[in-house]
């Protein structure tokens, strides 16, 4: 961003090359590169934001609210889950309210393939679309990637978290556990909501993962 103007509720912005990922046929050594290049760019972003007065409060109620919103997903999604699944994100969203204090972030809040761009001429990647951008946990910006492009590739795991700097605690790679179940909920009330079957077997796979205890 080079300029932003409320009262004209305008913004001035540089373009950012390349193409998003989703987009492109790259090698498994460049996807690692440019999974690990957006990892670097979120250590960047989150050790950035201003996390003082009515921010930092906000992040700090952030995995309460998340968990507050779990009985709502859960009421609209209805029958689409079984007894024991309800059972399930019920027990998990309630161990995500009695976590000890996690990291802080001003987060992106939508980070995954479809937001990362990688330039091939420059191996440069940057992130795009931060409307849903918050003061909030850090390990919140993960939630999306593990409900997805991680499940089947743990190298991009590994080289995102590489470029981030450091691996997740134990405390929080349980937080991205619950958040998970809450994100497969949401998919299941939004993806037929949506009509969009893509977002529906995304939650519905979380959630046979989470029922199997294979998340990770």
């Amino acid at each position: 961003m080079r300029a932003a103007s409320a009262e004209h509720l305008a913004l001035l912005l540089t373009a950012v090359p390349g193409r998003p990922l989703k987009q492109l046929q790259l090698s498994p050594v460049e996807e690692a590169r440019a999974h690990r290049n957006g990892g670097a760019l979120l250590a960047r972003l989150h050790a950035a934001g201003d996390l003082s007065g009515s921010r930092r409060a906000e992040a700090e109620q952030a995995l309460q609210a998340a968990a507050d919103g779990a009985e709502g997903h859960l009421a609209a999604a209805g029958d689409r889950l079984t007894s024991p699944e309800h059972k399930l994100v019920r027990q998990l969203a309630e161990e995500l309210r009695n976590l000890p204090p996690l990291s802080l972030a001003y987060i992106h809040g939508d980070a995954w393939d479809r937001n990362l761009m990688w330039s091939t001429a420059r191996q440069q990647a940057g992130w795009i679309d931060f409307e849903r951008s918050r003061a909030a946990t850090a390990v919140q910006d993960f939630v999306l990637m593990a409900c997805s492009t991680w499940t089947d590739r743990p190298d991009l795991r590994a080289a995102c978290l590489q470029g981030y700097g450091r691996n997740l605690t134990v405390e929080e790679q349980h937080a991205l556990t619950c958040l998970a179940a809450i994100d497969a909920v949401s998919c299941l009330v939004w993806g037929p909501t949506l009509d969009d079957p893509h977002v529906t077997a995304r939650g519905q796979r979380t959630l046979d993962r989470l029922m199997a205890g294979v998340f990770a």
